[in-house]
């Protein structure tokens, strides 16, 4: 299993609240406050923050974060198939129960959105090997033989279509069953990390697939990683 989700570093970890109170037109009425835990937010897990500065002055930070203390998701799809898309900025992955009695066509479809830099942060987690695991989950999976699955080609929505949106994922294969849960922090947990070195993060969904879907999702996703925009750096 394996998490790498990094925040490029953007200064103080601070918010501002636009308060919606009727004011002047000619008035800008800003709330600065400090950034903290919400009830409601999802359920704290262990981070450790890594600063990095490369040869070139650029700096980093990393956030390590110990997802094995986050709660498994309620909800679980069973995915037949899959294909990936960025469009107008965003990536989305897309997983599918195909009909009975028609394998081209979809009885349902669910999709997990992210901006390219979670997108990047997700390839990573599939294609490298993270503390404590002797390879990667695409190494593991080329390993036993697998033969990587084709995306599917969506012809049209259908009539049931949910999107969801998520920054980080746990991963795991065992005997040809591939699973992935998808889990969410939001801004407002993300800025209140450094204070509190806790992150809040809402478990999603759990996607349940077979290994050639897995291990097609993640050749997709690394062919689709080339259109993307690099992950931000800050040069400070």
């Amino acid at each position: 299993m394996r998490a790498t989700p990094v925040m490029p570093r953007t200064g103080p970890l601070e918010s501002l609240v636009v308060d919606s109170t009727p004011m002047s037109r000619n008035s800008r009425h800003v709330q600065q406050v400090q950034p903290v835990h919400r009830t409601g937010e999802g359920s704290p897990v262990t981070v450790q923050i890594v600063r990095h500065i490369e040869s070139n002055g650029v700096s980093t930070e990393a956030i390590a974060v110990n997802l094995s203390e986050a709660p498994v998701p309620d909800r679980s799809y069973g995915a037949d198939v899959f294909c990936v898309a960025y469009t107008r900025g965003v990536v989305n992955i897309y997983f599918g129960q195909t009909q009975a009695s028609n394998p081209n066509g979809l009885h349902s479809l669910l999709a997990i959105r992210m901006t390219p830099a979670n997108a990047h942060n997700f390839i990573a987690s599939l294609t490298e090997a993270g503390p404590g695991m002797v390879q990667s989950i695409e190494a593991t999976l080329l390993q036993l033989g697998v033969e990587p699955a084709e995306p599917f080609a969506i012809a049209a929505d259908p009539a049931q279509f949910v999107k969801l949106t998520a920054n980080f994922s746990l991963s795991a294969v065992s005997n040809g069953d591939a699973c992935l849960d998808f889990m969410n922090a939001s801004p407002f947990s993300m800025l209140a990390v450094q204070a509190s070195q806790k992150l809040v993060i809402q478990p999603v969904v759990r996607i349940e697939l077979a290994s050639p879907q897995l291990l097609g999702l993640v050749g997709a996703m690394k062919s689709l990683q080339n259109t993307l925009p690099p992950p931000p750096k800050v040069t400070p």
